[in-house]
C-alpha cells in the first residue's frame, strides 16, 4: 500500500507505513494565505490527489468569519501553496471542515462543509477544482436536530463510497474543551447529492455509531481508509479522560464492522466507543 500521509487539525503533516506508527513531518502550509489571518485559525485540512497535483482544502479565519481555502503541492508532504483567494467564505464558523470527493458514478467533483449550528452542505466543483461550477448552489444534506443525541451541532463530514452506497459520516456537537461532548454519526444515500437517510430514520434510537467511554471522551471528526485485506478502518480524534490538558486530542483508529438494519447495511463498532486494544490493519 506504500506510505500513508495524514494532515492534522492545524495543517501539520505526518506519515506512516502501517497506519499505526506515525512520524511528524512539519507544517504542510508554512506560508499562510495572503487573504487569510497571520495569527488566526487554520484547521481541518483535507487533501485529494489528481493528475500529479495534491489539493489541500482547509479552513481559515477568525471565528467571526471563516473561509475554505485551497493550496497545491506536488508532494503529499508539502509545502502547499495557497492559490491566492478563498474558495468560499461565510459568517461565523459554518464554512469549515471541508471534504472533497469525486463521484465514482459520474466523475463530478464535490466539496462538503458545515458546522456552527447550520447544515452540512455540498456543492459541485468546476474542473479546475478551485472554483464552483457556474450556476451551481449549495445543497444541504444533514441538518442539526437538538432532539437527537449529539446533534444540536453537526460538522466534520466524511463521504465514502462502498458497494454502491454513499456513507456520510459526521460528528457533533462540541469537540473540544472541558465541556467536550462529541460523537460520530452516520447517514447513507444511493446518490451523492442525496437525499441521505440517517440511521435514526430507519428505527434506531439515534444516529450515533461511536461515542465516549470511561477512558476516552469526545471521539469524532473521522476519516475512513481501506487496508490491503479489504477491511475498512475509521481514524478520528478523542480526548483522554486520564491525560491532561483536555485540549490534547489523540489520534485513534478502530476497525469498522457492518450489519443490516431494516433492509440497509450500516457501519458499526463492536463496543460503540473507542477501543483500548485492537488488531492492526493489514498492510502488505
Amino acid at each position: 500500500m506504500g506510505k500513508h500521509f495524514m494532515l492534522t487539525p492545524r495543517t501539520t503533516v505526518a506519515s506512516s507505513v502501517d497506519l499505526v506508527n506515525w512520524k511528524y513531518l512539519g507544517d504542510a502550509l508554512p506560508e499562510k494565505a495572503s487573504w487569510g489571518p497571520r495569527d488566526g485559525l487554520y484547521w481541518a485540512p483535507d487533501v485529494s490527489y489528481h493528475d500529479g497535483v495534491y489539493y489541500m482544502y482547509y479552513a481559515a479565519g477568525f471565528l467571526r468569519e471563516m473561509c475554505i481555502g485551497v493550496a497545491l503541492s506536488v508532494s503529499p508532504e508539502g509545502p502547499f501553496k495557497d492559490i491566492g483567494k478563498p474558495l468560499l467564505c461565510g459568517q461565523g464558523t459554518h464554512v469549515v471542515d471541508p471534504k472533497q470527493i469525486d463521484d465514482p458514478k459520474t466523475g463530478k467533483k464535490y466539496i462538503f462543509w458545515g458546522s456552527d449550528f447550520g447544515p452540512i452542505s455540498m456543492q459541485e466543483l468546476a474542473d479546475d477544482r478551485i472554483s464552483f461550477v457556474p450556476g451551481s448552489s449549495p445543497i444541504n444534506v444533514i441538518h442539526p436536530n437538538a432532539t437527537l443525541p449529539y446533534q444540536s451541532l453537526v460538522e466534520g463530514a466524511w463521504v465514502h463510497y462502498i458497494n454502491d452506497t454513499y456513507y456520510l459520516f459526521f460528528s457533533g456537537d462540541n469537540c473540544c474543551g472541558p465541556k467536550a461532548h462529541y460523537a460520530v454519526m452516520i447517514a447513507q444515500s444511493k446518490h451523492i447529492e442525496g437525499p441521505y437517510v440517517t440511521l435514526n430514520e430507519t428505527g434506531a434510537p439515534s444516529n450515533v455509531i461511536m461515542q465516549m467511554n470511561s477512558r476516552f471522551i469526545a471521539p469524532g471528526h473521522n476519516s475512513v481508509v481501506q487496508d490491503d485485506g479489504g477491511a475498512y478502518w475509521m481514524l478520528y480524534h478523542a480526548v483522554s479522560e486520564t491525560v491532561f490538558p483536555e485540549s490534547i486530542r489523540w489520534l485513534m483508529m478502530d476497525k469498522i464492522s457492518w450489519r443490516e438494519h431494516n433492509g440497509l447495511i450500516w457501519p458499526f463498532f463492536e463496543t460503540g466507543s473507542p477501543s483500548s486494544t485492537s488488531v492492526a490493519p493489514f498492510i502488505r
